[in-house]
């Protein structure tokens, strides 16, 4: 005789969550701060759920939070993060969850951009120690780059910030023990300046479907990147790039093309590239005084993308190591 059998739903339990320990690394005000006030955003709107460690990661992120709110919406100041900053990433909601889908730890570390600056006959102090010890052990480097210091005549330093504290880095590590895989993050899109030259030479396309986001395509950003350092104003940003290849090696490297504020919404539904307006429509800040005003909500572009690369990367490299 037949027999009814009753079956449920099983939800997909995952495995205790690996913690993955990535630094941070830019230049003072190349949008560090405003990045990670973005990734509470950008990772719930990813499917995920975003769950700062208590105590001072909690903090940070609520102070963070609390600044960008309604009626202020002001852009946070530059901020020195805590040293134990940890969030948990939750698996991301859909259907059918794959290994990308999985949940994660991030534990990140961010030093003031004048610590990483070479300066002539600077001394490695206790700071230095600490945050290349923390590098040593990290498994990636989210390395920032803005524009916008190269197109400033008094700012064109970029690579200054990078060079000598990489040559330590190799040294202390032996070069075997470097950090396996870098993420480099041309932040600023939604900067005038920087869109409007980017659009000219092809690298800009918008999202055929809402909210129309402006992007450099992520398979372009690569050579984005390195038409960047070929800008004449750029020779910092191109010595970097050259460094950060003698230092890793180009598989190591993943480009991205970043904003965290994204682009202004026309009735809060699409980005309309309209030029009428001071600033124009689609522009999402305005500078109040000596701050940055968000005009309209977040809307971030490759924020949580460059993370989850790295996390998928640093992932498959220790499950291959294990394999070995």
């Amino acid at each position: 005789m037949a027999t009814d059998v009753m079956t449920t739903d099983v939800p997909l339990r995952w495995a205790e969550p690996p913690v993955v320990t990535l630094g941070l690394w830019g230049p003072p005000f190349s949008g560090k701060t405003t990045m990670l006030a973005a990734l509470e955003v950008a990772t719930t709107r990813g499917g995920r759920s975003f769950t700062p460690d208590p105590g001072r990661s909690t903090a940070f992120f609520t102070e963070l939070r609390f600044a960008m709110a309604p009626p202020r919406r002001f852009l946070p100041e530059r901020t020195e993060l805590p040293d134990d900053l940890s969030v948990a990433f939750g698996p991301r909601r859909k259907e059918r969850p794959g290994p990308a889908d999985a949940p994660f730890r991030l534990r990140i570390m961010d030093v003031k951009g004048g610590l990483t600056r070479d300066e002539v006959g600077e001394q490695l102090t206790e700071d230095h120690g600490r945050f290349l010890d923390f590098l040593a052990a990290s498994d990636g480097i989210l390395f920032l780059v803005d524009p916008r210091r190269e197109l400033n005549r008094a700012q064109r330093d970029t690579s200054s910030y990078f060079r000598t504290l990489l040559g330590m880095l190799a040294h202390r590590t032996g070069g075997a023990g470097l950090p396996r895989r870098v993420a480099v993050c041309v932040t600023m899109l939604d900067d005038e300046q920087v869109l409007r030259r980017a659009a000219a030479a092809g690298w800009v396309t918008q999202d055929p479907d809402p909210p129309c986001q402006p992007r450099v395509r992520n398979r372009d950003a690569r050579a984005f990147f390195e038409s960047l350092c070929r800008w004449p104003e750029q020779g910092g940003t191109a010595e970097l790039h050259e460094t950060l290849l003698a230092t890793f090696g180009a598989p190591a490297i993943s480009y991205f093309v970043c904003s965290s504020v994204g682009f202004r919404l026309h009735d809060g539904h699409v980005v309309r590239m309209d030029d009428s307006g001071d600033p124009p429509s689609w522009q999402n800040v305005s500078q109040a005084g000596n701050r940055t005003r968000l005009l309209g909500a977040m809307n971030p572009i490759n924020v949580l993308e460059p993370i989850e690369t790295l996390v998928g990367q640093v992932l498959a490299d220790r499950n291959g190591a294990a394999h070995v």
